[in-house]
């Protein structure tokens, strides 16, 4: 059976995008106790989600139930609800969360799952198993920041990594430092004059030296990070989530006065990928042209041959995860899902 396509995004109001998620409400009628399952597909706000607000969308998961008993008539409401699962999916493939709440035993626990993609037709279930998959498959009582990044090989939301090392570096007076962001991203902040590649020569890691051997990183400086152009044709300067949005106000002078450096060294493999994979499974034909810095998918295309209007480019799809807080994976399906929400006209 083919993959079915699956949106992660969709347009919010002023196309802001929301990101899915999904949840499953285990009932049970209060007059003749007939059991049902009720699945929502919702979406929020993409860009200000934290795990914190994914707990808090968990919490009022039951407020969502409301329906007549198909055995008997009677209205179920929240309080007829025993269980719930709000499962989401990394847009960047980096692996699936799950929050079981069992509402009556007033517990809460959770599936951390790597490099797990987010299965809209997945049977509901009610209780978190640590043998439900075989690999990289975890159970919690509970999850913090720490653990996604441990498991899942990146923050919940890439935008407090950032505000929080910069503002570290910022109030102990910190020279040099390399944060990973995620496999395929690092920030370098400076406050020197020593040149970056020296100082990833000495404290950059092993994956970011091997990545630099071969001249594909790409450099971006979070000053000078806006995105030439965008799928939909936005101003890029006023994009959501820029990083103006969400850093203070003592991080952002310090950055525009050369207080403080900030550059993001980038990988562009694996935004590649996801953007082929995300064409391949909408069924969007394009042409690949590749420069000495940019690789431009052209020729948009639809089976029935309607042809996006512009092109879409890794080097701009880089730029936005720098420019927005996202990681490159997270970029490269929000732009290549506006793409293809653009050519079936539901963006």
């Amino acid at each position: 059976m083919a993959e079915p396509f699956v949106f992660h995004f969709r347009a919010g109001p002023k196309r802001r995008p929301e990101v899915m998620y999904m949840l499953d409400l285990d009932c049970r009628c209060p007059l003749c106790f007939h059991e049902q399952v009720q699945r929502f597909y919702h979406s929020t706000s993409f860009h200000e989600l934290t795990l914190v607000g994914l707990d808090e969308l968990a919490d009022s998961g039951a407020l969502k139930a409301g329906y007549l008993c198909e055995n008997c008539g009677e209205a179920v409401g929240s309080v007829d609800v025993r269980n719930t699962v709000l499962t989401y999916g990394f847009a960047d493939d980096a692996g699936l969360l799950r929050i079981f709440h069992d509402l009556k035993a007033r517990r809460r626990r959770y599936e951390v799952t790597a490099c797990r993609r987010l299965d809209p037709q997945e049977q509901p279930r009610w209780g978190a198993d640590p043998d439900f998959h075989s690999h990289d498959h975890h159970v919690l009582e509970e999850l913090r920041e720490p653990d996604v990044e441990r498991l899942l090989n990146r923050p919940f939301n890439p935008k407090l990594a950032v505000r929080d090392a910069l503002e570290s570096a910022l109030e102990d007076g910190t020279t040099e430092r390399i944060i990973r962001i995620s496999p395929d991203m690092w920030l370098l902040i400076s406050r020197g004059d020593t040149s970056p590649d020296e100082i990833i020569k000495n404290r950059g890691d092993d994956d970011l030296l091997r990545a630099g051997e071969d001249d594909s990183l790409q450099t971006i400086d979070l000053l000078d990070s806006a995105p030439n152009a965008t799928p939909l044709g936005q101003d890029p300067t006023k994009l959501p989530g820029r990083w103006g949005t969400w850093l203070p106000d003592a991080i952002v002078d310090a950055l525009r006065y050369d207080d403080l450096s900030a550059l993001f060294f980038v990988d562009p493999e694996n935004a590649i990928a996801v953007v082929e994979r995300t064409f391949e499974v909408a069924r969007v034909d394009y042409t690949r042209q590749e420069s000495v810095d940019d690789l431009r998918f052209v020729d948009l295309t639809t089976p029935t041959e309607i042809l996006f209007p512009r092109e879409l480019s890794t080097a701009n799809i880089l730029r936005r995860a720098v420019f927005t807080g996202l990681t490159p994976g997270e970029s490269a399906r929000l732009s290549a899902e506006e793409v293809v929400g653009a050519l079936l006209d539901v963006w």
